[in-house]
């Protein structure tokens, strides 16, 4: 279970490269993003980027509680397909300047953590 007085900011940065499609071709990886964020409390929210040869944000508004949100970002993610390479750097640069702009100020007055959780098969190219 959660600690209820800390506030959570975490982007899920996941592997689209061409070798998930043999890897994870039942999409795993985004069927864990959706049962965490089921279980999230109100002082988490997350963010999704998708990288390849580039990365890709796919929650609109960078880190969000909204599970509409999360429900289009898996769906638009899951849409795009496995096209490309293992980009990682690229994908980790995106998930810190996505962090490095989200506010870390709150009206609870906790703390926040910040997070990246890499979800990949591989090497980077």
């Amino acid at each position: 279970d959660f600690n209820q007085n800390v506030n959570r900011q975490i982007v899920f940065l996941l592997d689209t490269s061409g070798s998930m499609s043999t890897n994870d071709k039942n999409y795993i990886r985004t069927s864990l993003v959706k049962e965490f964020a089921s279980r999230m409390d109100e002082n988490t929210k997350v963010g999704i980027v998708g990288f390849d040869n580039y990365p890709k944000l796919y929650t609109s508004s960078g880190i969000t509680n909204d599970m509409n949100e999360i429900d289009t970002a898996i769906d638009d993610f899951i849409e795009y397909g496995n096209p490309g390479g293992t980009y990682i750097y690229r994908g980790l640069q995106t998930a810190k300047q996505i962090l490095n702009d989200t506010s870390k100020d709150n009206d609870n007055g906790y703390s926040t953590i910040q997070s990246v959780f890499l979800l990949t098969d591989g090497y980077s190219s």
